[in-house]
């Protein structure tokens, strides 16, 4: 009877022992994927961060001229906002992830100063030697007589350029979002700045990851046009993709492709692909297949 309690005891200790490892285990495992997922997640943060600082403080970008960082041109984010509507900026396009961007003006009172001045003038007379020769000198000056404050308001407005929010990935297809900001200032004119706030939208899932590889291909192809060009790489479709016109699409939500070739693209269904993308130098044509 002892035996068989002490077998009992031993079969029952490992048992708890294997269940308690094998806890451990599973615990470390999920704590090592969370780990992965949030330093995916940091580094997309420092990437997206560092497409804003770009728009922001290069002169390529929104940067005003001859001014500190953080400083952007008025007429530079209109630019922006008319050439941009659809798509990146291509001085801080992306091939990982899709973005728009939003600049708020805050609003604001303007006062401007008007000083009024008006010349005095006096004449000193006198005579001069024998002849009573009469010699007069004039002598004129400034004089400030009050100051006008003109009050001026500049409304809230708002600018937006980039990819618009209404073509990112759907839900399912979406592996990642991030929305940051950072306060600027707009600059009018030397004597006009005001406040504001830049915001981005960033998004990385099946199709900016899609609409990215063919805009890099194209931009390759646009700078060698000479030289056939080749590359492959593995997706994951959720929902169908295809072109429909200058655009790549997946369900409703389309992008605006800007490439200088034709590209042929006869789409995919749901399910998972080794892609290639090729540019034919010979027939200057971009192939997806």
């Amino acid at each position: 009877m002892k035996t068989q309690v002490s077998f009992f005891i031993k079969v029952l200790f490992i048992v708890i022992s294997t269940l308690i490892f094998a806890f451990y285990i599973i615990l470390f495992s999920s704590f090592q994927k969370e780990a992965v997922k949030e330093k995916e997640r940091a580094d997309f943060e420092m990437e997206v961060l560092n497409v804003l600082q770009k728009l922001v403080n290069n002169k390529e970008c929104l940067l005003a001229e001859n001014e500190s960082k953080g400083v952007i041109d008025v007429s530079k984010i209109e630019k922006f906002a008319q050439l941009y509507n659809e798509i990146e900026p291509i001085s801080a396009e992306n091939y990982d992830f899709d973005y728009r961007v939003k600049v708020l003006q805050f609003p604001k009172v303007v006062n401007f100063s008007h000083t009024l001045t008006i010349v005095e003038c006096k004449e000193d007379c006198y005579h001069r030697g024998y002849n009573c020769k009469i010699i007069c000198h004039r002598t004129c000056k400034e004089k400030k007589v009050h100051t006008i404050i003109t009050r001026s308001f500049l409304d809230e407005k708002v600018w937006y350029f980039g990819v618009p929010e209404n073509s990112f990935s759907p839900q399912k297809a979406m592996k990642s979002e991030i929305q940051l900001s950072i306060p600027v200032s707009i600059k009018y004119n030397e004597t006009l700045i005001t406040e504001g706030m830049i915001y981005i939208h960033a998004v990385k899932g099946e199709l900016e990851k899609l609409h990215g590889l063919i805009s890099y291909l194209c931009r390759l192809a646009e700078q060698h046009p000479e030289k056939d060009i080749r590359f492959g790489r593995e997706f994951s479709f959720s929902f169908k993709v295809e072109m429909r016109d200058d655009r790549v699409c997946m369900l409703e939500k389309c992008k605006k492709i800007v490439c200088s070739f034709p590209i042929e693209f006869k789409g995919f269904d749901k399910g998972e692909y080794l892609l290639n993308f090729l540019y034919d130098s010979a027939f200057r044509k971009i192939y997806i297949q």
